[in-house]
């Protein structure tokens, strides 16, 4: 399309960046998620952590497109400090098997963590809600400038706390201290410090994930979405009716 009547993106850091790019942008509208999707039963735990050879395993989980630019190369290069602390975590990597992924098994190795690491292949539908579901935390440490991040949602909605980057649009999802951490992935020592405080405080950690499930409920549903897109719709026709 040539010549839209309205242009929108999905987070204020967005918009910024494409008006600041000299793109038109008109505003934005935040993406939504159906939240009542993700409710987790010990049964939908159960058999994810039994398909995966994970029982008794305390699960930290990033899931997405694997590629550099999203960052999973400083999970596990923050992963030995956790390690150091609790050999029954692991790191789990919902996404698909590539020449990348082989990098990530080798550096995970070098670091003394291949035990400690495993990418599942990538899972969808019920088979990725489980994944959120037998997770203690999830990290979504995304380098490159991403405009939303709908894994923070996801795991939010699955009553996670989230460890999210803070480049792009994730920190207008996750509220730092309060649903989870938003940090500089490439601060390993702070990346895995903030692993480490979730992990070590269960009371936090069902604190942060009951807030962050209350703030989708709040602000990212896909009716709230929708409900925007269609209110700014009506009001195109309407002037374009009476223009």
């Amino acid at each position: 399309m040539k010549f839209p009547d309205k242009i929108f993106a999905v987070s204020e850091e967005h918009q910024k960046v494409l008006q600041a790019n000299k793109v038109r942008c008109d505003d934005f509208i935040y993406n939504g998620i159906n939240n009542e999707s993700f409710n987790c039963s010990g049964e939908r735990q159960k058999i994810f952590l039994k398909k995966f050879n994970l029982e008794n395993k305390k699960i930290i989980l990033g899931a997405g497109r694997l590629h550099p630019a999203k960052g999973f190369e400083c999970a596990i290069k923050a992963l030995p400090n956790v390690c150091k602390k609790d050999k029954n975590i692991v790191f789990v990597l919902a996404s698909q098997k590539n020449n990348y992924a082989d990098y990530l098994l080798k550096l995970a190795a070098q670091m003394g963590v291949k035990d400690n690491f495993l990418i599942t292949g990538w899972l969808e539908g019920d088979d990725l809600k489980s994944a959120f579901c037998a997770s203690l935390l999830v990290v979504y440490p995304s380098l490159c400038f991403d405009t939303f991040g709908l894994v923070n949602l996801e795991a939010m909605a699955a009553k996670k706390p989230v460890i999210a980057t803070c480049f792009g649009g994730s920190k207008e999802v996750v509220l730092d201290g309060i649903t989870g951490y938003v940090i500089n992935p490439y601060n390993t020592d702070d990346f895995s410090e903030k692993i480490l405080k979730i992990l070590k405080d269960e009371k936090l950690a069902k604190e942060m994930g009951q807030k962050g499930y209350q703030r989708v409920k709040e602000k990212f549903t896909i009716e709230q979405s929708a409900s925007k897109y269609l209110e700014n719709f009506k009001i195109l026709i309407n002037n374009k009716s009476n223009g």
